[in-house]
């Protein structure tokens, strides 16, 4: 997804970045909890989301640390994130009034 958003905006530098920057946080928290539950297939990281809670046909824990707390990732970060997700906002709303 992230080379399709960058073949879109090649010429607008700026918010490739910024959705990149982004995608690239959230992947990390996603690749951490995959290797803390061992998860290796795309089935088994769906399950681990969809069914949290102790269900009898879920015969594997999972550990939901990373998700919950995202270690490194406290709330400074957060506040990192909301900014780069206003200032997103704020280049695409820019780009939209321009052409249109």
């Amino acid at each position: 997804m992230i080379t399709k958003i960058r073949d879109i905006y090649d010429d607008k530098p700026d918010i490739y970045k910024k959705i990149r920057a982004f995608y690239k946080e959230q992947d990390d928290i996603i690749k951490n909890f995959k290797k803390t539950n061992n998860i290796t297939t795309t089935k088994e990281l769906y399950e681990s989301l969809r069914y949290p809670e102790d269900n009898s046909a879920i015969i594997k824990e999972y550990n939901y640390f990373d998700l919950k707390y995202n270690c490194e990732f406290e709330i400074s970060n957060f506040k990192v994130l909301l900014k780069r997700l206003c200032d997103l906002k704020e280049i695409v709303l820019k780009e939209y009034h321009e052409k249109y």
